[in-house]
């Protein structure tokens, strides 16, 4: 579900069918294995998770869960998205069980080699409960130093 309060024109899938690989190429062209876990996408996303948590941004999806996101967080998985931007999986820290998907776009331009605005366009809860712990979490990270708490 996408967040409510994006304008619909914003919500447009990333220009056209033509130009939909090549913009993400564009995106990502540069993005080492460390790049993948420190970035705007991700920074983009912590701070509409911590807008949502004020009050700031009205998301219908996340209300229940206005507790979890005020807590840090660790990307599970992230890459391309469909459309255009960054799909990114996440599990808060103190609340292992909880996965979270979220979108988050960036406009792209290749013409002028500029990556502009990013914005989060979608937060979704899984329904499906994760099979980790805290403290699994926290000797994930530990092992793995590229790995950082959000």
């Amino acid at each position: 579900m996408l967040n409510a309060s994006v304008p619909a024109s914003v919500l447009d899938i990333d220009d056209d069918d033509e130009n939909f690989e090549s913009l993400n190429d564009f995106r990502f062209a540069n993005f080492s294995d460390a790049d993948w876990l420190d970035n705007d996408y991700i920074r983009s996303l912590r701070q509409y998770l911590d807008d949502v948590a004020a009050g700031k941004v009205k998301d219908e999806e996340l209300k229940p869960y206005i507790d979890v996101i005020k807590g840090k967080f660790v990307i599970l998985d992230i890459g391309p998205a469909a459309g255009g931007g960054a799909s990114i999986y996440i599990v808060f820290v103190e609340h292992p069980k909880d996965l979270f998907s979220a979108w988050v776009y960036s406009h792209a331009n290749s013409e002028t080699s500029t990556i502009g605005l990013y914005e989060t366009r979608g937060v979704i809860h899984d329904e499906e409960p994760l099979d980790l712990t805290k403290e699994q979490i926290l000797q994930i990270v530990k092992e793995h130093p590229e790995l950082k708490l959000w």
